[in-house]
């Protein structure tokens, strides 16, 4: 992505370009110096670490309440809508604040009430409406 971005800057230089977190909904600064090999170098993960020995960890988490599993996964679900919503308010606030019924799309992104939100940003430039609503009404993504 860092080298799109830099391929990107330099055939509009004039523009100034925002790069957004999908996850988080927050701007996030891409250092596009160097070459393109520099850059892929820079934003490459490190190797794995070496597996140590004994038992793998399984990923069990203790919780003090028991509940079936269906009650954990619609908590899960929960958390997934919640996420998905602050992501989408803070991308919202960033691009859209000023942009009329902001406040009011506010409210109908955190009402879950998809169809008033949908209503209400109807008036917003097409990229910043399509993206917005992505973020606020998929829960499924936690990429960037």
């Amino acid at each position: 992505m860092a080298v799109a971005v830099k391929n990107a800057e330099s055939d509009v230089p004039a523009h100034p370009m925002l790069i957004f977190s999908d996850r988080t909904g927050e701007a996030i600064d891409v250092d596009t110096r160097g070459t393109d090999d520099a850059i892929i170098d820079r934003y490459s993960p490190p190797p794995a670490a070496p597996r140590g020995r004994g038992r793998p960890r399984l990923g069990v988490v203790a919780r003090e309440v028991t509940l079936l599993l269906r009650h954990w996964d619609w908590l899960g679900d929960q958390h997934l809508v919640r996420r998905a919503h602050e992501a989408a308010y803070t991308f919202m606030h960033a691009l859209a604040g000023n942009l009329n019924n902001f406040e009011e799309a506010a409210r109908a992104l955190f009402a879950n009430d998809r169809a008033r939100f949908e209503q209400l940003v109807t008036r917003w430039p097409h990229d910043i409406r399509v993206h917005a609503t992505l973020l606020a009404f998929t829960h499924a993504g936690s990429g960037e």
